[in-house]
């Protein structure tokens, strides 16, 4: 049960863009959709959407992300 609203909260973290949410600005990944992706940005990538997990769906832990 709690999996598939972790799953869901994950989903609209990666979907949102940093600053669309008036109430939580903060909420949401940088804008990586026009940046050509190198090792660096894919690394910031990685590193924002891990904060965003851990600040934003504390219920998942032990948190490892893979980009393929």
């Amino acid at each position: 049960m709690y999996q598939i609203s972790i799953n869901e909260n994950i989903s609209r973290i990666i979907k949102t863009s940093k600053f669309t949410k008036t109430l939580r600005p903060t909420f949401g990944l940088d804008r990586y959709i026009d940046n050509q992706m190198n090792l660096g940005e894919i690394l910031a990538y990685k590193r924002d959407l891990k904060g965003q997990i851990e600040t934003y769906e504390p219920r998942a832990y032990d948190t490892s992300i893979e980009i393929t």
